[in-house]
């Protein structure tokens, strides 16, 4: 029967190729008066997804990409359905058929026809500072941002209650939608969620209402106050509140998970906690710190500096070979954290004469990393920042 399945599968495959092949051809001949690209938006995974449309729709606004007629296949099982709503408003969009990209690969002129997309060119990074530039281009509709408020309101929220999304990261959600593919070699990018309690009761005591964010979660949130939503295991969980939250909140506490790529599209803050590896910290959003998880080394069980991660753990696979040492961090380093960002946004994140040199100090560390520009924009004048009070406490970070 497999065999019966995959044939037909074969078959249907050449004849659709056979029959798009004059298109492919036709849209060359056309280029002298209309650029026609085909490219595809991986959908798997929802970071990558939002990530790739608003630097698409940003770089459209800027003008960066040509003035062409672009197709975008969706590729893989949708991790979001509202989010593959959102890339259907904006774009030309057909599902399934991504063999046609590789189609078009094989004729002539097929970069000047291929649009590619940003995971394929930094991982879904914003390297150019494109979105510095201009406002979120995604946008809810007037009835979707009323559904959002209704919500809220129906919650018990008080009008004008801020709120924060914390989205901790467990392997639940890989587990649960990808069964059959191991995942474990990400274990370095978990936390331990009762580390957040204090921290959820600081901000419960300044008055936010708290969501905690995710699809599939390891375990239940138990806190006694009317302000504070386990989102992730309620009933009333759904694909468009998972985005429209994000968008709309005050900032976001991150382990740094896949969704928190909406609060980088919709420009809001994000107080990044337990972020591994350092060196990939978020610089493209200028409203971001982070705090890294304390990394050492394995023979000698001391810290690593910034240098050595820069000339030894600078390599993905170092972290995802399971033979990592380091230590997450404590509860009162993510209280602290949230504080940092607290008076960051309060000043509009400007920074004090130590904060610059300290950054200044970073700076000159990173420009030694010969992968630099690979993860991290040009221009450093507006970025995101490593945390100052967790460098502050640990200056052996910035030792040469």
């Amino acid at each position: 029967m497999k065999i019966i399945i995959k044939s037909i599968k074969f078959l249907l495959k050449a004849f659709l190729s056979f029959t798009i092949l004059p298109f492919l051809i036709l849209i060359r001949f056309l280029s002298f008066f209309l650029l026609i690209r085909v490219g595809f938006l991986y959908v798997d995974r929802i970071g990558h997804l939002i990530a790739d449309l608003e630097l698409y729709l940003s770089e459209k606004k800027l003008e960066i990409e040509p003035n062409s007629i672009d197709i975008f296949f969706l590729s893989g099982k949708p991790a979001n359905s509202f989010a593959i709503d959102l890339a259907k408003r904006n774009l030309n969009t057909v599902n399934g058929l991504g063999f046609i990209i590789d189609l078009n690969n094989f004729l002539p002129f097929s970069k000047k026809h291929s649009y590619k997309p940003y995971i394929i060119r930094t991982s879904s990074r914003d390297t150019s500072g494109t979105l510095k530039k201009v406002s979120p281009q995604l946008k809810f509709t007037a009835d979707e941002n009323k559904r959002g408020e209704d919500f809220l309101k129906s919650i018990g929220l008080k009008k004008d209650q801020k709120f924060v999304c914390f989205t901790i990261r467990d392997n639940q959600y890989l587990k649960n939608e990808f069964p059959d593919i191991d995942f474990s070699y990400h274990s370095y990018r978990d936390s331990d969620i009762s580390k957040f309690y204090p921290s959820f009761n600081y901000l419960l005591e300044k008055g936010y209402a708290l969501f905690r964010m995710g699809k599939h979660v390891s375990s239940e949130v138990k806190i006694d106050n009317p302000s504070f939503f386990d989102y992730s295991i309620s009933d009333f969980r759904s694909d468009f509140l998972d985005i429209w939250l994000m968008a709309n909140c005050s900032f976001t506490v991150s382990t740094g998970t896949g969704i928190d790529e909406v609060a980088n599209a919709f420009r809001k803050p994000i107080c990044y906690v337990n972020f591994l590896p350092l060196l990939l910290f978020n610089s493209y959003n200028p409203k971001t710190l982070t705090t890294p998880k304390t990394l050492l080394n394995p023979d000698t069980k001391k810290p690593v500096t910034i240098l050595e991660m820069i000339e030894e753990y600078d390599d993905l696979e170092k972290f995802q070979n399971g033979d990592l040492l380091y230590v997450e961090n404590t509860e009162n380093e993510i209280i602290d954290a949230i504080k940092e960002i607290e008076r960051k946004i309060d000043s509009n994140w400007s920074l004090n004469e130590e904060e610059m040199i300290i950054r200044n100090k970073i700076l000159k560390l990173l420009m030694k990393w010969e992968n630099i520009h690979i993860f991290h924009p040009r221009n450093f004048s507006n970025s995101g920042n490593i945390s100052f009070t967790y460098l502050k406490q640990r200056e052996y970070l910035l030792n040469e």
